[in-house]
């Protein structure tokens, strides 16, 4: 299993470091020698969690959670808010491991959280014992999940509400105020029938 923490970005410079265990370089370059490029990617992975999920979840200690599976290998990844930039917008804090099979990812999940970065504030290392504490139940059900979903690709612990690209798991719901086609067709069949039914029975 390959680490990588992504680190805030304090100072806004636009662009992540990463703590791995050979030490601090871009999370691109990081991923790059896991095996991992970006453009393997789903577009629906985030690194840290999107503004809207972000405001339907105003909790301060909200984790999330996400597995996605590529062609050689799966990545499980969580994140939690890591406080303020100079601007005050919201940072993150996200832990990566890269795996060979969702199996291996299973096996070695209590293993893996059991290392503890070195060479990190204690700040950012507390934040990454209490992040993994509410994140291991997540990640074992997600992993458990893409074992009975092989097609999927990219699963998450919550909707990414408000986004354009979603997981594959779990779905996006549709709201309860809107019908689809197939439904609206449904109704306007059934209605002009019922009141035919109802003009008949009162005549």
């Amino acid at each position: 299993m390959r680490h990588i923490v992504a680190l805030p970005d304090y100072n806004q410079s636009g662009s992540i470091s990463a703590w791995t265990e050979t030490g601090t370089k871009s999370l691109k370059q990081a991923l790059s020698e896991s095996g991992v490029e970006l453009a393997m990617l789903p577009p629906s992975f985030v690194i840290g969690i999107p503004e809207p999920l972000l405001r339907e979840r105003v909790e301060t200690d909200f984790v999330l959670s996400q597995v996605v599976r590529l062609d050689h290998a799966i990545i499980m990844s969580t994140s939690c808010q890591a406080g303020l930039d100079k601007t005050g917008r919201h940072v993150f804090l996200t832990e990566l491991s890269v795996e060979d099979s969702v199996n291996a990812g299973i096996r070695e999940l209590s293993n893996f959280y059991r290392v503890i970065p070195v060479g990190l504030s204690e700040e950012l290392t507390d934040l990454i014992v209490k992040m993994r504490k509410a994140a291991l139940g997540d990640l074992r059900t997600l992993l458990e999940v893409a074992l009975r979903r092989p097609r999927d690709r990219h699963l998450s612990s919550r909707s990414m509400t408000g986004m354009h690209y979603q997981p594959d798991w779990p779905k996006k719901k549709v709201s309860g105020g809107r019908l689809s086609v197939k439904e609206w067709l449904i109704l306007l069949t059934t209605v002009p029938v019922l009141a035919a039914l109802i003009y008949e029975y009162l005549q």
